[in-house]
């Protein structure tokens, strides 16, 4: 009996390692098929807007010209993997793309991570989902950093679930790392740690109360209490410039996060004006000061060799104040100090965060939440500071200070306070800026063209879930809820931004599809009503479509081939009907699921590769946002053969409003020179614009069309060509006429988007209008365009 047993659990691992093994070449096979799709004709559609961006800014490290961080282009991440691209493949259009396509594919193979807990039928589906989703397979051929944000995101899910259920110490300290380099890419970090830590939080409370109240210890507490404790200590002091939404509300006058304006500071950093603090610096031998600093370090060391183990967190708060303490000290002896009031109160939060963190993260063990903070520092420090200072470009908004050390550690170390401090403030200060000036129910018509799969069937599944309580649907429902409602409330929508909402949604998505299928007993359904019921759906979709569309077109049935819809549909629901009679009700709903998931993901997939392979100048996609024309790369091409080539010493001046995309396929030419064309009457002008009627002394001119109207002697002497498409934009026909966003009261706007959607969808055009364009890209009006002449001699 022992030896049967044996060989029964030798054949058992020898099976599970088999399966392993087949999950591996599955899931590995889709990331490379998923790559090469991404990777076919990436360089074929000019560069974008901020494509050209980011590209751009990559190219300037590669360079040698150095980084700081912009909150506007968003974290470090991206500039410095495209500029080691550059330096190992050279700088073109295929190479500054290069990493989004890798992380894309990435993306379709985290699923696998989940398969023991989410099943193969839902991790399957997770990876084909996330291989072919429209806006993931476009923005994953697109030079941005949605892609690699989702991917973070998944990680993110993918590793808190697994120590939730494993508790090993390893997924902290990979947590921690994957937070660390999702807040060196973008600011969309905030979102996606927030909306993974209120469910973590509605579990955790069970616990953090009691422990407040003395009742349990830290060793009662479960996987989500301690993710949760981990997770909002660890990011504690980039939140703290949320203090500056309530600047407004004190009676100090406090400005912790400008917003524009006459002052002209840089946005959602503190303002550096009146008042201020006058610090003098100490002059004391150098014996002296040597020896004070050795006051305020070495008694600490020493208490870390002598005090007992259950003063520990005391001594990593002693350890922070005496260095800060040095710090100040070693500032203090090179020069008197003018720090307005604002910075004072920023720095000072600042460094009470940091002491907080550390108490509070000093619950779920000094170890593991020492490493986890090394990880998360040391990635996050490196890149904002430009790789230690090592490739830091100063910056232009370092204040005139008279001490040679803060204004070496501006220059040099400037990115760690604005990483801090203006990743946050800035976006909070945008979000009444409202930038694209969308719709609350914008993800919802971006949704319903390129994600109605997930939104249609996450939707269901949210229902499903609630009902049975499951909570694992819960948390996920609660994750897709949230990052909906935050993205949709956010000032600033963009379809880029659909990437991270997608992402929750496909996974809500799969594991119904997951719980759908591989719940139900196949050995109880009859193989050929199995196979049959979900392809009758599949047709009764298709017809059900044409007969649709017909009866809004009107005048239906006008022709035989209305009536052979007409009749496909009605025999088609007969005989589906007729299966589903001879079946148990629960089992033929779940085949009737399956069949329509299968319709709209064959939808999906066409949908994804037109958007991502249509011509540059074809299909209106509203996927596209300030998207660039061929025109683009046409004039680039004739600029560089006309004079690359010469010797000459003219310059070709190009407007500064087509800086864009034009910095990137201009980079490096030295025959270009920007200029700002603006007259003093005109919204925007700065000390060095000047208009067109005076000697250039240039022998070229690229000139966006607002300026070509005018009447220029220069102008008349030069060959004129054009107009040609720079930029172009979806025309945006869902959005209410004359709507004033930014103006608005939110109740007012609320009332007359609701009145507007009515109206529209009580009107039989509306639908025909809408279907034609999801399905065949029809519409009435042309891109919005932006245009530019070119003036050669």
């Amino acid at each position: 009996m022992h030896i049967l047993r044996e060989k029964c659990r030798a054949r058992i691992a020898l099976l599970s390692c088999i399966s392993s093994r087949w999950d591996i070449v599955l899931f590995g096979g889709l990331m490379i098929a998923s790559l090469f799709i991404r990777l076919w004709d990436l360089e074929v559609r000019p560069f974008h807007y901020d494509e050209s961006l980011h590209a751009y800014y990559s190219w300037k490290i590669f360079d040698g010209q150095g980084y700081h961080y912009e909150p506007w282009i968003h974290g470090p991440l991206q500039f410095f993997l495209n500029a080691s691209v550059f330096r190992l493949l050279s700088d073109n259009d295929f190479t500054a793309r290069l990493i989004y396509p890798l992380f894309g594919s990435l993306l379709v193979g985290l699923p696998y991570f989940l398969r023991n807990y989410f099943g193969r039928i839902a991790t399957l589906a997770m990876s084909l989902m996330f291989m072919f989703s429209p806006s993931l397979l476009y923005f994953s051929r697109y030079a941005r950093n949605d892609i690699l944000m989702a991917v973070f995101s998944m990680a993110f899910f993918v590793l808190i679930w697994r120590y939730i259920n494993e508790r090993k110490d390893l997924y902290l300290y990979l947590i921690a790392g994957v937070l660390a380099l999702a807040f060196v890419t973008k600011e969309t970090s905030y979102i996606m740690v927030i909306v993974l830590l209120i469910p973590l939080f509605l579990v955790s409370m069970t616990e953090i109360i009691p422990y407040i109240l003395g009742r349990i210890r830290v060793s009662e507490f479960s996987g989500p209490t301690i993710l949760f404790v981990l997770i909002m200590t660890l990011t504690l002091p980039q939140w703290i410039a949320s203090v500056s939404i309530l600047q407004e509300l004190l009676p100090i006058g406090l400005i912790l996060a400008y917003q524009g304006g006459e002052a002209n500071g840089p946005v959602g950093l503190p303002l550096w004006a009146e008042p201020t603090i006058s610090i003098r610096s100490i002059t004391l031998p150098i014996l002296v000061n040597a020896i004070m600093l050795l006051i305020m370090i070495v008694p600490v060391g020493i208490w870390w060799l002598i005090a007992s183990s259950k003063f520990v967190r005391y001594r990593v708060i002693a350890s922070l104040a005496s260095i800060l303490l040095a710090l100040i000290y070693v500032v203090l002896l090179f020069g008197d100090i003018q720090i307005p009031l604002n910075y004072l109160v920023a720095f000072g939060l600042l460094f009470l965060s940091v002491g907080l963190s550390v108490k509070l993260g000093m619950i779920v063990g000094r170890k593991t939440w020492l490493i986890c903070a090394g990880i998360f520092y040391t990635i996050w420090v490196m890149f904002y500071s430009g790789l230690f200072g090592i490739m830091a470009r100063p910056y232009d908004s370092c204040p005139d200070i008279t001490n040679d050390v803060l204004d070496f550690a501006c220059v040099k170390f400037g990115g760690l306070f604005t990483g801090f401090w203006q990743g946050l403030g800035y976006w909070i200060a945008q979000h009444e800026v409202v930038r694209g000036n969308q719709p609350w129910y914008y993800y919802f018509v971006l949704g319903s063209v390129y994600e109605f799969l997930p939104l249609l069937f996450g939707f269901a599944a949210m229902l499903y879930y609630v009902k049975k309580f499951d909570s694992r649907g819960i948390f996920i429902t609660i994750w897709s809820l949230t990052t909906l409602a935050i993205y949709s409330i956010a000032g600033e929508k963009m379809p880029w931004l659909i990437v991270n909402v997608s992402i929750p949604f496909i996974v809500l998505t799969a594991t119904f599809l997951g719980d759908l299928v591989g719940g139900m007993s196949w050995k109880k359904t009859n193989i050929g009503i199995g196979l049959l019921i979900p392809f009758l759906t599949v047709l009764v979709l298709i017809s059900g479509f044409y007969v649709l569309r017909g009866l809004l077109m009107g005048g239906y049935p006008s022709e035989l081939r209305d009536w052979l819809f007409m009749g496909c549909l009605f025999g088609f629901s007969v005989l589906l009907a007729f299966m589903l009679d001879h079946i148990r009700f629960y089992r033929g709903i779940r085949l009737v699921c399956f069949g329509c998931f299968v319709v709209l993901f064959g939808f999906s997939v066409f949908t994804g590769l037109r958007a991502a392979y249509s011509e540059p100048d074809g299909p209106v996609e509203m996927l596209v946002y300030a998207g660039a024309s061929q025109d683009v790369r046409t004039v680039t091409e004739r600029l560089i053969t006309d004079y690359t080539l010469k010797n000459t010493q003219q310059r070709v001046k190009v407007d500064y409003e087509l800086w864009y995309p034009f910095n990137w396929y201009l980079r490096g030419q030295e025959f270009l020179e920007y200029h700002c064309f603006k007259e003093s009457t005109e919204s925007g002008y700065l000390d060095w614009c000047s208009g067109l009627n005076e000697d250039m002394g240039t022998s070229g001119v690229l000139l966006s069309d607002q300026y070509t109207v005018r009447n220029s002697q220069y102008l008349l002497q030069h060959e004129k060509s054009g107009p040609y498409k720079n930029l172009l934009w979806f025309p945006e026909s869902y959005r209410r006429p004359g709507e004033k966003r930014q103006v608005e009261n939110f109740g007012d706007e609320i009332t007359r988007d609701f009145k507007y959607l009515f109206d529209i969808m009580t009107h039989r055009e509306s639908w025909l209008e809408s279907i034609d364009y999801i399905i065949y890209r029809r519409l009435d009006s042309d891109w919005w365009t932006s245009k530019f002449f070119l003036f050669l001699p």
